[in-house]
C-alpha cells in the first residue's frame, strides 16, 4: 500500500495483530530504549494515551496505572499548586479530556523501581513549567491562556511539517481564523475527537459531536 515514514526503533508485536496494524504502530514510532529498561520517551505531539503505552512498555506499570495518575485530582490539584502559572487554566478549562493533556514535555525521562508514576508525571509537568516560563509573560501580554496558547500549539504542531516557516504560517491562518470568529477547521482536532490516526478524513467524520470538532465550534 505503500506506506512510508517508518520509524526506527523497539516494536512489540502480538500473532494476532494485523499487517496493517503493524504497519501503522511502525509509523507511529517505538521505544527507542529495550522494553522494560525504565526510560519513557516522550515524543513531540505525543497525548495521553500515547505516553500511556510507551509508560506500559517501558517500565512495570499499566497503561490503566497511567491513565488513573494523570486524572488524580488530588495531584493535578498539587502540581496546581507548585506551577500555577503553567496549570490555573488548564484545571479551569471545561469539557477537556485530559487536564494534563499538553502539560506532559517531550523528552526522556528516567523512571526505575524507585520512581512512582506521580514522581513520573511531576518530572514531566515540572519540565513543562521551565521550558515554558521564558513565555509566560508573553502570553499574559496577548491576553491569552497558557492552555489557549498550548492549545493552538498543539493543533500547528499537528497540521505542519518540520520547517518551522510552515509552523508559523499555519498558525497566522489559524489567528485571522480567530479574529474572524471563524470555525478552525482543523483536521488535528477530527482526529483528536475520533480518537483515530486514519489519514482520510470523511464528511461524515466533520460532524462528530464533539467539543474538539473545530469544523463545528469556533475558538
Amino acid at each position: 500500500h505503500k506506506q512510508g515514514s517508518l520509524k526506527a526503533g523497539y516494536y512489540r508485536f502480538k500473532p494476532s495483530m494485523t499487517l496493517q496494524e503493524i504497519a501503522t504502530e511502525l509509523q507511529r514510532g517505538g521505544s527507542s530504549h529495550p522494553f522494560n529498561s525504565g526510560k519513557v520517551l516522550v515524543r513531540e505531539g505525543a497525548n495521553i494515551n500515547d505516553i500511556a503505552v510507551q509508560v506500559a512498555k517501558n517500565t512495570r506499570y499499566s497503561k490503566k496505572d497511567f491513565i488513573e495518575a494523570v486524572n488524580n485530582q488530588k495531584l493535578i490539584k498539587k502540581l496546581e499548586k507548585r506551577y500555577p502559572k503553567l496549570l490555573s487554566s488548564a484545571v479551569k478549562a471545561k469539557n477537556v479530556r485530559y487536564t494534563l493533556e499538553g502539560y506532559l514535555y517531550p523528552a526522556t525521562y528516567v523512571a526505575n523501581k524507585h520512581v512512582s508514576l506521580n514522581d513520573l508525571i511531576t518530572q514531566m509537568v515540572a519540565k513543562s513549567d521551565q521550558e515554558l516560563s521564558p513565555y509566560y509573560k508573553q502570553i499574559k501580554d496577548k491576553k491569552w491562556t497558557v492552555q489557549e496558547a498550548l492549545s493552538l500549539a498543539a493543533l500547528v504542531e499537528g497540521e505542519g511539517g518540520v520547517d518551522e516557516h510552515d509552523h508559523a504560517k499555519i498558525a497566522g491562518v489559524f489567528l485571522n481564523r480567530i479574529k474572524a470568529q471563524m470555525p478552525l477547521q482543523s483536521d488535528v482536532a477530527i482526529h483528536y475527537a475520533l480518537r483515530t490516526s486514519k489519514q482520510n478524513i470523511s464528511y461524515k467524520d466533520l460532524k462528530v459531536k464533539s467539543p474538539y470538532n473545530l469544523y463545528v465550534h469556533k475558538g
